[in-house]
């Protein structure tokens, strides 16, 4: 797990060192509710997520920091 920024985004990373990703997996037609939610959530936030194999599975949102201060109406 690693949480950073980088310039103006908020870099949230989750990697595991299992199977990796099948090779027809297809995030933007994904039937999983987990990634359903969560690409949900970042939509909201004007963020994205990317999903790549690195002796597993590496995933990374990225949220511009602008759509922190939007949640609480500020």
């Amino acid at each position: 797990l690693e949480f950073r920024q980088v310039g103006n985004e908020i870099i949230l990373k989750v990697q595991d060192n299992g199977v990796g990703m099948p090779a027809n997996f297809d995030l933007e037609n994904s039937d999983s509710l987990g990634i359903s939610i969560i690409q949900s959530i970042l939509t909201g936030m004007q963020g994205t997520l990317d999903y790549v194999s690195c002796n597993g599975t590496c995933a990374q949102a990225r949220i511009p920091m602008g759509s922190f201060y939007n949640l609480n109406g500020k």
